[in-house]
């Protein structure tokens, strides 16, 4: 169906963008690069730095954590990936060990869209920002306290930097623990150490708990644990460094603090600004309509609306401002809608005190020519268990041209398709990452729909997961309609799958996390038409297999599936993708009635797991409403 389109928008991209330091970081990887694992040292040989820390995160990682680490970047706000953990929670950090924390930054956790960084990151700057995370929620207030405790309580044993040469060393048969030794202490969790002083060690160190013959309570414990951290890491002070803009690493003298304090903060400010055509070819007529959307620290929303002038430039005059604002603009152009940056934290809170604030846009001419799209990588996560094979998908697109890239055919529910993502006969999508507003599941045929556009140089992400049926073998053939040229990978559990084909030699098992895969693939240079395609074969898993959201026991039949853990599928498929079963061919994939089944019997399974104890709860509730959401579809055809 071809006629004229509009960008039907329920969900406002306003809370979609979210700066780091010195404007917007460029994620490094989204598809996991096939590099070798060399043997590394236990632990780095001088202290973690903070300071270096804090600016590996800033540069790295704000897209998905936020600047803050509470969790709210860009692609966590927008949808594109789910349950990030918040640094600021104590509870994230609490029961692991610093060495467990540096293996997730090399490794990756791809089962929650966090890439390994082994090849991107040297040695010292993973274990700086695998510190200044595990450090984040530590606040001020509680690093001084401890320091005021450590001194009365711990100095005369420990000494005064905690290396255990304190004044009273010699009174013991063995030295008191080097706190600032900090190849002990990447094994020992803020949880233990709260326990050692809480509970004492023995003889050899009394007990500091109300409940264990001491007088501190546990905000008094937790303040000792966080300083006790901080004295087996350099540049302790730089804890809080991205989340202010630039990176502090002086003390600041007391003049300019106390000038800061006097500054005065404004009730209302104006938002001014100048929408740019980033098409070469491109111009901008006169009067544009300009929506901004404003919220207050509580996230009450007002919405004012403008007209650009000849030149594109506007102006919104008596905005609301309070500390803890933010900001956001959109514009319709071309029948799409554009985004600004999302101004908020200490950037806009210097700029605004100024009185005026700076809000442009660029927007783009469109394209529908798919010669611009191109593929940079791949991945690929097939997690067979029973009679279910689990299938999710990371494609890296890039936009190669100075045009959005869209199209003017619309869906059957009148929304503009940019990408349409054939998936396998018999798939039954159950989890649509990105939102109902965003995707659509075609009726006719096994096909994912995305409405987005995608915009000039950046790495598109579309995200979906799925189940297909396992007869104990499938052919999995990928037609692709686009040059690709990078790295494609797969990565099976359970491990002893069998997996043939020429474009996926073996590359060694991959620990992800807490779970094992078996890695194939290798870089790919493949011509418009080529087709992607691998052989799976062998025994399912027939007793437990591990639940990649909660750690949990899951059944493995039907394979019920966590939704907050998945693969993110980056960028477009815009060819076919054929799987034929190797022991039945025919398929009557497409009766809603057996898809309808097949959907009841796996939300039967969850329940049953659930009741079980082996799903945590909040990931049942995920699961079981998408399964539902899915059935529900169905069943209204």
């Amino acid at each position: 169906m071809i006629r004229p389109t509009r960008l039907l928008m329920a969900a406002l991209l306003f809370l979609t963008a979210c700066s780091g330091l010195a404007g917007e970081p460029q994620i490094i990887a989204t598809v996991i690069p096939p590099t070798p694992a060399p043997t590394e040292p236990s632990h780095p040989e001088v202290l973690p730095d903070l300071a270096l820390g804090a600016a590996v995160y800033a540069a790295n990682c704000t897209r998905c954590h936020g600047l803050t680490g509470a969790g709210d970047g860009e692609f966590a706000v927008s949808g594109q990936v789910q349950n990030v953990a918040s640094f600021q929670d104590p509870a994230t950090s609490f029961e692991q060990e610093p060495k467990d924390w540096f293996l997730t930054i090399t490794n990756g956790r791809v089962d929650k869209l966090m890439p390994p960084w082994r090849g991107t990151l040297s040695f010292e700057e993973r274990w700086a920002v695998a510190l200044y995370t595990y450090s984040l929620h530590y606040t001020p207030e509680q690093m001084e306290r401890g320091r005021a405790l450590f001194e009365v309580t711990c100095v005369e044993c420990h000494g005064e930097t905690g290396r255990g040469d304190g004044p009273r060393t010699a009174e013991f048969s063995d030295t008191p623990g080097d706190l600032s030794d900090f190849a002990g202490m990447t094994y020992i969790s803020d949880s233990a150490l709260a326990v050692s002083i809480r509970e004492g060690i023995g003889d050899i160190m009394p007990a500091q708990g109300v409940d264990f013959g001491g007088d501190w309570g546990e905000d008094d414990i937790l303040a000792m644990v966080g300083y006790i951290r901080s004295l087996s890491v350099a540049h302790a002070g730089s804890v809080r460094a991205a989340q202010t803009d630039p990176i502090a690493t002086e003390e600041v003298d007391a003049a300019t603090a106390e000038a800061s304090t006097e500054t005065t903060v404004p009730d209302v400010i104006s938002i001014t600004g100048r929408i740019t055509n980033g098409t070469a070819s491109g111009d901008l007529p006169a009067g544009i309509p300009v929506t901004l959307f404003a919220f207050d620290p509580q996230f009450n929303q007002t919405q004012v609306d403008s007209i650009s002038a000849a030149d594109g430039a506007f102006i919104f005059d008596d905005i609301a401002y309070a500390p803890g604002s933010s900001y956001i603009m959109t514009v319709n152009y071309r029948d799409r809608v554009f985004t600004s940056d999302l101004r908020r934290g200490q950037a806009l809170a210097d700029e605004a005190a100024t009185g005026v604030l700076d809000l442009s846009l660029t927007v783009y001419e469109l394209t529908d020519d798919p010669g611009v799209i191109s593929i940079s990588g791949m991945v690929s996560q097939v997690t067979v268990a029973g009679d279910s094979m689990e299938v999710a998908q990371v494609f890296s697109i890039r936009n190669t041209s100075d045009r959005a890239f869209t199209s003017s055919q619309l869906s059957e529910d009148g929304r503009p398709v940019s990408l349409v993502i054939p998936l396998p006969p018999g798939a039954l999508v159950v989890s649509l990452m990105g939102g109902e507003n965003r995707y659509l599941v075609a009726q006719d045929s096994p096909a994912l729909i995305d409405t987005a556009v995608v915009l000039p140089g950046d790495e598109h992400i579309i995200n979906v997961i799925y189940l297909v049926q396992y007869g104990g073998g499938a052919i999995i053939e990928q037609e692709i309609n686009y040059p690709f040229n990078g790295a494609a990978r797969l990565l099976v559990r359970p491990t002893d799958l069998a997996i043939t084909g020429e474009q996926f030699p073996p590359l060694g098992s991959e620990t992800i996390g807490d779970a094992a895969f078996a890695a194939y693939g290798g870089t790919l240079t493949l011509d418009a038409g080529a087709v992607l395609r691998y052989e799976i074969s062998g025994a399912a898993a027939q007793t437990e297999t591990v639940d990649r959201g909660s750690g949990a026991a899951v059944s493995a039949n039907n394979l019920p599936l966590v939704i907050g853990g998945f693969l993110v599928v980056v960028g477009l498929i815009g060819g076919a993708i054929t799987l034929i079963s190797a022991r039945n061919r025919a398929s009557d994939s497409d009766d809603p009635q057996r898809q309808i089944d097949v959907l009841a019997a796996a939300v039967a399974d969850l329940d049953a797991e659930f009741q079980a104890g082996r799903v945590a709860e909040a990931d049942y509730q995920t699961q079981r409403a998408a399964l539902k959401a899915r059935m529900a579809r169905l069943m209204k055809l």
